[in-house]
């Protein structure tokens, strides 16, 4: 009896949650307030290769991120890369950068930010990006 009560449970908490594909992703979608939906988070793909370590100090949670498609890319024609101020800090990865430049490009508003930051000699988790949906 008490199965059949947790399963019903679970069942109601997850026909709750908005489910969003994104590329071979489901994520659930969290609203951030009544205009931002969170859809993803990622980390920054090459921050060991750019500006990111001479900008550490000065970076900060919360502080938007500017994305650019960046078609041209002869490694990666989704390629999309990841600004702060005029400083590049990497890119989008290749597992989340298809997804991110065909919304870009269909104009829908998406708002990316930094997420976490933490020390760390492994550059995949030193800066991880929030992507956040404007709705209306």
């Amino acid at each position: 009896m008490q199965r059949r009560i947790f399963l019903k449970s679970l069942v109601k908490a997850l026909s709750a949650l908005s489910l969003i594909t994104l590329g071979k992703k489901s994520v659930a979608a969290t609203v951030i307030n009544n205009k931002e939906i969170l859809l993803l988070t990622s980390p920054v793909a090459g921050f060991q290769f750019y500006n990111g370590n001479l900008l550490w100090k000065t970076l900060r949670p919360n502080d938007p991120l500017l994305l650019m498609p960046e078609p041209e890319n002869p490694y990666d024609e989704q390629a999309v890369k990841v600004m702060w101020n005029d400083d590049q800090l990497g890119y989008v990865p290749r597992e989340d950068n298809t997804t991110i430049s065909q919304m870009l490009a269909r104009g829908q508003v998406l708002v990316a930010r930094i997420g976490e930051m933490q020390e760390s000699a492994d550059p995949w988790a030193r800066l991880i990006m929030n992507f956040n949906l404007v709705q209306g």
